[in-house]
């Protein structure tokens, strides 16, 4: 299994990169220059879905009924109960894709057993139901983690056993609306089929800043690899298992 998933990350902008290059933070990931290579652990992969089925998709998914979206409530989830509720710090919808759901599965299956798997050099026991959100102008999504909670006064503690993300977005005509990795002064801006992946903890906390214009579309999911310790005695109620 790839060390990604356990490699400390020290973001003094002084201190050895996490990635073992031997060049300091700030010339290596951490570098907030206009040319670079994407930050170690972060997958890109431009053109994982054809734009024009990613076009398509957006003109179904946008006939189909959407909901808003709310978030795990840390205070009173439970290892055994998952409770949710809303939260200004997200706001987005949610899609139901309809007739497009199984290609929408296959699509993320592929993803996480042809892409990441031999990328991150992993097995993966599960990986959850892709949602399909859809950003309108001032949508939004602050700074976390999707496995972790923190704060100023705690370190990291893990919620959900999530171990690996994913990204793919369906569109770009936006302006606003990067994937925003504060950890490594980058900022991703979507592209119609460009497929993201990177570990789910805090080292790799993220946000998404307020949609100016357009439309933001993305599908997305989070696996579970296999042996990797779990902190809930059972996979999500929507997981894909993927491995005995």
């Amino acid at each position: 299994m790839s060390r990604v998933f356990d490699l400390p990350l020290d973001t003094h902008r002084h201190a050895l990169c996490f990635c073992g290059s031997g060049a300091r933070f700030k010339r290596c990931c951490g570098n907030g220059g206009p040319v670079r290579r994407a930050p170690h652990g972060v997958l890109l992969l431009p053109g994982f879905l054809d734009p024009a089925i990613c076009r398509d998709w957006v003109a179904r998914l946008e006939a189909r009924p959407r909901a808003w979206i709310d978030v795990v409530d840390h205070e009173r989830s439970t290892a055994d109960r998952i409770v949710r509720r809303p939260d200004p710090a997200r706001v987005t919808e949610k899609i139901d894709p309809g007739p497009l759901r199984q290609a929408i599965d296959d699509l993320v299956r592929r993803a996480f057993l042809q892409v990441e798997a031999p990328r991150f050099e992993c097995r993966l026991a599960w990986f959850e139901r892709p949602t399909v959100l859809r950003y309108t102008p001032g949508g939004k999504y602050d700074l976390h983690a999707d496995a972790e909670v923190w704060d100023h006064d705690s370190p990291p503690r893990r919620i959900l056993d999530r171990d690996l993300s994913l990204v793919v977005y369906l569109g770009e005509d936006l302006s606003g609306g990067e994937l925003a990795f504060p950890n490594f002064e980058r900022r991703l801006r979507p592209r119609a089929g460009l497929l993201v992946a990177f570990p789910s903890d805090e080292r790799y906390a993220h946000a998404a800043p307020p949609l100016a214009s357009g439309l933001r579309h993305a599908i997305v999911s989070w696996a579970h690899l296999a042996g990797r310790p779990r902190v809930c005695p059972q996979p999500p109620d929507d997981a894909i298992l993927l491995d005995d």
